[in-house]
């Protein structure tokens, strides 16, 4: 039995780590738009103070931190980072932080970067642009 050579088992290492970094990004940006459609109308099942709260603890959770220091400067990187921003800033309400957010996160690129049909808005219904 043949062993890998080292320097083949740290590349694949780092293929290997890309690929879990851009599925952590890729999950917490969809669990992140998946949180704000809970709180808009017709649904509004979170209220917008637990809606921020669970957006910041997702953002600042270990797996999310660790991806975002392993991965390279990709769009979807740049969004998770713009939530993480935004959700950061204690100088706006509750209210205005889910308008940015709503901003962010549902963005025509962002959606087909996500594989997401570009009318998806549709079958949920409209929600608020808060300002």
């Amino acid at each position: 039995m043949s062993q890998v050579p080292r320097v083949e088992q740290q590349a694949f290492a780092v293929r290997f780590s890309a690929m879990n970094t851009r599925r952590v990004i890729e999950a917490a940006i969809r669990a992140a738009q998946d949180l704000l459609w809970q709180n808009a109308p017709p649904m509004h099942y979170v209220a917008d103070d637990a809606t921020v709260a669970r957006l910041r603890d997702l953002v600042r959770s270990a797996a999310v931190q660790a991806a975002l220091l392993q991965s390279s400067d990709a769009f979807l990187t740049f969004v998770l980072r713009a939530v993480e921003v935004v959700v950061a800033d204690q100088s706006q309400t509750d209210g205005e932080m889910i308008g940015r957010l709503w901003d962010v996160l549902d963005e025509p690129h962002l959606n087909q970067a996500l594989g997401i049909p570009q009318n998806s808005r549709i079958s949920y219904g409209p929600y608020p642009r808060r300002r």
